[in-house]
């Protein structure tokens, strides 16, 4: 497949390009901030709202296009104004966050998507994808092309520049225990950046694929399961520090994963787990992650 990346460069984006390009001719197009330094691999440096730049992109007919920095309106619009009919799919990947929570205890792919007015940094990140799902739609039926959007749950792994995982690998190096809430009711899903990366790249391959797809894994998690997937993944019998939520809030303790029942929103993973790719369990994954934040 000719496959065309837009960003590519930092944690998701870079995991997809290194196991897409063996197998496949990939261009990547993105600032040029950070090399993607694969052989293998065209890098196109230019930024994606000037038109004129990317117009050098119409030498090759790309089977997909993955879009993994689209964050404003006309982000999307921009890049098909200027494939054309060079491109046959775009995949654009946004966020579960984008739908309306509460509406079903798991939310599948044809859930309610959320209204774009949400306030503070994080809702400025959630409304960008918002209207980026229907500037999807609208730009790909506009020029003929299929679209597909994809939407990953929490990720996780290598390279991760969120503080997730790497917040409990700091506190167990250094204090050796972590902080747990006490009243453990929170829920939420992890997935292994190199499982939602390959989910994509079989997505990239499908004769014929859905339009929209959950990447995330059936398991839920909580703190409880997250607290023992680490002592199996660091071989560490650490302590752990049990405060009520309302001493984490109060005290500033950034535990990046929802603390209440509340917060809580789960995901139907059901689809995406069709495309049999190999799951990865979260003590596997964070053993891999521990492993390379220590190097």
């Amino acid at each position: 497949m000719k496959i065309l990346v837009i960003g590519g460069s930092y944690f998701f984006g870079r995991w997809f390009v290194q196991y897409a390009q063996k197998e496949n001719e990939v261009t990547v197009v993105n600032r040029g901030n950070v090399p993607i330094g694969l052989e293998t691999v065209r890098e196109v440096v230019a930024d994606r709202h000037d038109a004129d730049a990317l117009l050098k992109l119409k030498e090759i007919d790309y089977d997909c296009i993955v879009d993994f920095c689209g964050y404003e309106e006309g982000d999307i619009k921009t890049i098909v104004d200027a494939i054309g009919k060079k491109g046959k799919r775009y995949i654009f990947v946004s966020t579960v966050d984008v739908y309306k929570k509460g509406t079903a205890p798991l939310l599948r792919e044809d859930a309610l998507i959320e209204d774009p007015h949400l306030e503070g940094p994080v809702g400025e990140y959630i409304t960008g994808k918002i209207k980026l799902e229907s500037e999807l739609v609208e730009a790909c039926k506009a020029a003929e092309m299929e679209y597909v959007s994809v939407r990953p749950a929490i990720l996780y792994g290598p390279a991760n520049y969120a503080p997730r995982e790497t917040l409990f690998f700091d506190w167990i190096r250094g204090a050796g225990q972590i902080v747990l809430p006490e009243e453990d009711d929170g829920k939420f899903q992890l997935i292994y950046v190199e499982e939602a990366a390959n989910m994509i790249l079989r997505i990239c391959g499908l004769q014929y694929a859905k339009k929209a797809y959950n990447l995330c894994p059936c398991e839920i998690d909580d703190y409880d399961v997250l607290a023992n997937a680490l002592r199996e993944a660091t071989g560490v019998d650490f302590k752990e520090l049990r405060l009520p939520v309302k001493d984490i809030i109060s005290r500033g303790i950034p535990l990046p994963f929802p603390l209440t029942e509340n917060e809580s929103q789960l995901y139907a993973g059901d689809l995406a787990r069709s495309l049999g790719v190999r799951h990865i369990s979260l003590a596997e994954g964070l053993s891999h992650s521990y492993k390379a934040s220590s190097r």
